[in-house]
Protein backbone atom coordinates (compact mmCIF):
# COMPACT_ATOMS: atom_id res chain seq x y z
CA UNK A 1 0.00 0.00 0.00
CA UNK A 2 1.45 3.23 -0.76
CA UNK A 3 1.92 6.22 1.89
CA UNK A 4 -0.71 7.99 0.27
CA UNK A 5 -3.46 5.36 0.83
CA UNK A 6 -2.28 4.71 4.59
CA UNK A 7 -2.43 9.37 5.45
CA UNK A 8 -5.47 10.00 3.71
CA UNK A 9 -6.14 13.87 3.69
CA UNK A 10 -9.72 13.71 5.28
CA UNK A 11 -8.95 12.32 8.44
CA UNK A 12 -5.63 14.76 8.88
CA UNK A 13 -7.35 17.96 8.48
CA UNK A 14 -9.75 16.67 10.75
CA UNK A 15 -7.01 15.95 13.38
CA UNK A 16 -5.63 19.51 12.58
CA UNK A 17 -9.39 21.24 13.42
CA UNK A 18 -9.02 19.65 16.58
CA UNK A 19 -5.43 20.27 17.29
CA UNK A 20 -6.90 24.03 16.58
CA UNK A 21 -9.53 24.44 18.82
CA UNK A 22 -7.79 22.93 21.72
CA UNK A 23 -4.64 25.34 21.36
CA UNK A 24 -7.37 28.43 20.89
CA UNK A 25 -9.10 27.06 24.00
CA UNK A 26 -6.47 26.40 25.67
CA UNK A 27 -3.31 29.62 24.73
CA UNK A 28 -5.81 32.19 23.33
CA UNK A 29 -3.17 33.15 20.63
CA UNK A 30 -3.78 36.87 18.91
CA UNK A 31 -2.86 34.42 15.77
CA UNK A 32 -1.82 31.39 14.58
CA UNK A 33 0.23 30.46 11.31
CA UNK A 34 1.09 26.89 9.64
CA UNK A 35 3.97 25.70 7.09
CA UNK A 36 3.44 22.97 5.40
CA UNK A 37 6.20 20.83 3.74
CA UNK A 38 5.22 18.74 0.98
CA UNK A 39 2.54 16.36 2.00
CA UNK A 40 1.37 18.96 4.44
CA UNK A 41 1.31 22.05 1.45
CA UNK A 42 -2.08 20.76 0.61
CA UNK A 43 -2.97 21.42 4.49
CA UNK A 44 -1.52 24.48 4.81
CA UNK A 45 -3.50 25.79 1.78
CA UNK A 46 -6.63 24.31 2.80
CA UNK A 47 -6.25 26.13 6.21
CA UNK A 48 -5.59 29.17 4.52
CA UNK A 49 -8.84 29.14 2.82
CA UNK A 50 -10.32 30.00 6.38
CA UNK A 51 -10.12 31.84 9.46
CA UNK A 52 -8.42 28.88 11.58
CA UNK A 53 -5.04 30.28 10.76
CA UNK A 54 -3.69 33.82 9.61
CA UNK A 55 -1.05 32.99 7.09
CA UNK A 56 0.51 30.04 5.58
CA UNK A 57 4.32 29.10 3.84
CA UNK A 58 4.28 26.31 1.59
CA UNK A 59 7.24 24.33 0.94
CA UNK A 60 8.14 22.20 -1.75
CA UNK A 61 4.06 21.21 -1.55
CA UNK A 62 2.17 18.20 -2.43
CA UNK A 63 -1.22 17.51 -3.75
CA UNK A 64 -1.62 21.43 -4.20
CA UNK A 65 -3.79 22.64 -6.96
CA UNK A 66 -4.76 25.84 -8.23
CA UNK A 67 -8.55 25.86 -7.10
CA UNK A 68 -7.13 25.57 -3.46
CA UNK A 69 -4.65 28.66 -3.97
CA UNK A 70 -7.65 30.17 -5.63
CA UNK A 71 -9.52 29.87 -2.63
CA UNK A 72 -6.97 30.96 -0.05
CA UNK A 73 -7.88 34.20 1.85
CA UNK A 74 -5.22 34.68 4.22
CA UNK A 75 -1.44 35.71 3.61
CA UNK A 76 0.54 32.94 1.88
CA UNK A 77 3.82 32.14 0.84
CA UNK A 78 4.67 29.42 -1.28
CA UNK A 79 8.67 28.32 -1.78
CA UNK A 80 9.12 26.95 -5.36
CA UNK A 81 12.19 24.18 -5.89
CA UNK A 82 13.16 22.96 -8.93
CA UNK A 83 13.22 19.44 -9.44
CA UNK A 84 9.70 19.21 -8.20
CA UNK A 85 7.61 16.43 -9.64
CA UNK A 86 4.34 17.41 -7.49
CA UNK A 87 4.71 21.42 -8.74
CA UNK A 88 6.34 21.60 -12.12
CA UNK A 89 7.16 24.42 -14.03
CA UNK A 90 3.82 24.79 -15.48
CA UNK A 91 1.93 24.21 -12.34
CA UNK A 92 4.21 26.96 -10.44
CA UNK A 93 3.80 29.56 -13.05
CA UNK A 94 0.14 29.29 -12.81
CA UNK A 95 0.06 29.18 -8.90
CA UNK A 96 2.63 32.07 -9.59
CA UNK A 97 0.12 33.89 -12.21
CA UNK A 98 -2.92 33.55 -8.93
CA UNK A 99 -0.74 34.68 -6.27
CA UNK A 100 -0.08 37.81 -8.01
CA UNK A 101 -3.72 38.63 -8.54
CA UNK A 102 -4.45 38.34 -4.45
CA UNK A 103 -5.75 40.91 -2.17
CA UNK A 104 -3.78 39.71 0.42
CA UNK A 105 -0.37 39.45 1.29
CA UNK A 106 1.74 37.37 -0.99
CA UNK A 107 4.95 36.02 -1.97
CA UNK A 108 7.04 33.17 -3.89
CA UNK A 109 10.69 32.14 -4.01
CA UNK A 110 11.75 30.16 -6.61
CA UNK A 111 15.06 28.11 -5.87
CA UNK A 112 16.46 26.70 -9.12
CA UNK A 113 18.44 23.47 -8.81
CA UNK A 114 16.69 22.94 -5.88
CA UNK A 115 14.80 18.99 -5.83
CA UNK A 116 11.65 18.29 -3.98
CA UNK A 117 12.01 18.46 0.22
CA UNK A 118 15.13 20.50 -0.21
CA UNK A 119 13.39 22.63 2.99
CA UNK A 120 13.75 19.97 5.42
CA UNK A 121 16.48 18.23 4.01
CA UNK A 122 18.84 21.58 2.55
CA UNK A 123 22.20 22.68 3.42
CA UNK A 124 22.59 26.00 5.38
CA UNK A 125 25.51 27.00 4.40
CA UNK A 126 25.11 26.75 0.91
CA UNK A 127 23.37 30.61 0.24
CA UNK A 128 21.09 29.26 -2.58
CA UNK A 129 19.18 27.45 0.62
CA UNK A 130 19.13 29.95 3.59
CA UNK A 131 15.81 30.47 4.24
CA UNK A 132 16.52 33.92 6.52
CA UNK A 133 15.49 35.68 4.13
CA UNK A 134 12.21 34.49 3.45
CA UNK A 135 11.90 34.71 7.25
CA UNK A 136 12.67 38.40 7.20
CA UNK A 137 9.44 38.82 4.69
CA UNK A 138 7.43 37.10 7.55
CA UNK A 139 8.66 39.22 10.36
CA UNK A 140 8.66 42.66 8.28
Amino acid sequence: MAWKDKHPQGPQLLRLDRLLIDMHQQYKPKSVSCIGFCWGGHHAVTLAGSDKVQAAIIAHGSFVTKELVQGAKQPIQFLFADNDPQIGEDLRKELEAILAKKQTPTNSKFYPGMHHGWVIRGDESDPKQQLMPLLRWWLS
